[in-house]
């Protein structure tokens, strides 16, 4: 055995605490078949070990003000979450400054660290979390009532009780939840919750606004859900983190994107075939989860395989989910690879001007779900709505954005445009369409309502969350006369009380 393997827990930790158990004593499990592993419940007198692990739940503020880092070993900081308060970020970004690598729970997260953190030296890996139950394919049978399972915190569970309380009025369903709620079906129990999932149908993860941890949602792991597909049964859950990685939805699982898609979907799995095909599709696709083949990423690290490689790796084998990019205002200029959205379906003469749209909503009405959007891209569309439209379209980008989201902006710069006029009047293209828009189209639609300097885009932005604005070249239309606007809808900012 060429490794020697430590990963640090200490003894006041319970192996039935939730991440610990997943990120840890499972990883233990696995490794032991090919390295020398031992659970560490101190830091002291470690020298002999190749690899230190630091699960996050674990490893503490006072850990880190004793820790002393032996330069012959190699140590990897293993991180279950998102920090939901300022304590756990600040211990965070200290402690990725002591180690040599950081591993992940979400695909997520792992990209926004890459764009946040500017090291040569770290290295950060997305490593899912491994499916800690037994794989065992469901066989699902025509029944008289059908058994939904829910399980998690209790604050989730207050949140969630709309959507639960929704499923039970649903002809012939029943929910059974498990929690460490006194509302809850059944109080939270390790050894008793496998074999209560295994009795369920349909599992379900709703996501709601109002929950306590909805700001970071984007960032959760996959635990709960390949739980449930590697028993072969389906899930319906909200379009969050994982989940959105590993679902394909209607293939082999539910992604419900509205209150109504819960009612729907599961009414849809109340079909024997349909339950039975989603679970197979479900087990199948859930054995990359398995202790033995996610341990093959920890094998490539310990291996001292390149970062560029390791990654390759895990993107081929896990990564299925693509960016989703938003061009609102596209008028007749259609950007492949996006989601192309315009408020108006109409033609004119002018330039041949057609409206070509996937879909027709207005910029400051959305009716896209919340965190949806990696990238939302909008050119010359904010100047053509009044100042209290506008001011709603700032909210429902910031709305629609993930944490770590980006919007660029670029519209006519008014303070470019005064100056273009006094120098010269009838320079209508710098000047006056600026101001009131190209009237050449001779449609209401296309005159400008309010405008923007660089100063005022920003204060407007910042007002409902946006951080990092920045002015940049505008790309499009005419760059000595219009601004460009970029700006983060960040997480680093999101403290949950």
């Amino acid at each position: 055995m060429k490794y020697h393997i430590g990963i640090y827990i200490p003894i006041k930790i319970a192996e039935d605490y939730g991440s610990i158990r997943i990120r840890a004593f499972n990883l233990k499990r696995y490794l032991a078949k090919k390295y020398k592993t031992e659970i560490l419940d101190s830091l002291n007198n470690i020298d002999h070990f190749s690899h230190i692990v630091l699960p996050q739940k674990a490893f503490t503020s006072d850990d880190l003000t004793s820790f002393k880092k032996n330069r012959n070993t190699i140590y990897i900081y293993d991180v279950c979450e998102f920090f939901i308060d300022e304590e756990r970020k600040n211990l965070f970004y200290e402690t990725i400054k002591r180690v040599d690598i950081v591993t992940v729970a979400s695909y997520a997260f792992f990209t926004y660290l890459r764009t946040k953190i500017q090291s040569r030296s770290l290295k950060i890996f997305y490593i899912p979390d491994i499916v800690e139950v037994s794989f065992s394919k469901k066989e699902h049978r025509d029944k008289d009532r059908l058994n939904v399972f829910w399980y998690g915190f209790k604050e989730n569970l207050n949140n969630i009780q709309y959507i639960i309380d929704t499923i039970k009025d649903i002809d012939k369903i029943d929910v059974i939840t498990m929690s460490d709620s006194e509302n809850a079906d059944y109080r939270w129990d390790i050894e008793k919750w496998e074999p209560l999932l295994e009795t369920s149908d349909i599992g379900i993860s709703p996501i709601v606004n109002n929950s306590k941890f909805h700001s970071i949602a984007e960032f959760k792991s996959s635990h709960k859900i390949t739980s449930f597909m590697a028993k072969g049964i389906p899930v319906v859950v909200s379009p969050v983190g994982e989940y959105k990685n590993i679902l394909k939805s209607g293939i082999n699982g539910f992604i419900a994107n509205s209150f109504d898609d819960w009612k729907d979907m599961i009414t849809k799995l109340k079909n024997t075939a349909t339950r039975s095909n989603i679970g197979e599709a479900s087990y199948n696709y859930a054995l990359k989860y398995s202790g033995d083949e996610v341990v093959k990423i920890w094998n490539l690290i310990f291996d001292n395989t390149t970062e560029e490689d390791i990654n390759i790796y895990i993107n081929e084998k896990y990564i299925t989910y693509r960016e989703v990019k938003l061009h609102l205002g596209c008028g007749s200029k259609y950007k492949e690879g996006y989601i192309n959205i315009d408020y108006y379906e109409f033609e004119t003469e002018h330039e041949n001007f057609k409206t070509k749209a996937d879909q027709i909503m207005p910029l400051h009405k959305l009716t896209l779900p919340d965190n949806f959007a990696d990238l939302a891209e909008t050119y010359h569309t904010i100047e053509h709505l009044y100042k209290w439209e506008a001011e709603d379209a700032f909210k429902e980008l910031y709305r629609v954005l993930k944490f770590g989201g980006k919007v660029i902006i670029e519209c006519p710069d008014l303070a470019k445009c005064c100056k273009f006029y006094l120098e010269n009047p009838f320079n209508e293209q710098f000047g006056m369409w600026g101001f009131y828009g190209d009237p050449g189209y001779k449609n209401p639609a296309m005159t400008h309502k309010w405008g923007y300097t660089f100063e005022t885009i920003k204060k407007e932005l910042e007002k409902v969350g946006f951080k990092r604005v920045s002015e940049e070249i505008a790309e499009t239309h005419y760059p000595i006369r219009d601004l460009r606007v970029v700006a983060f809808k960040d997480v680093d900012d999101i403290v949950v009380e």
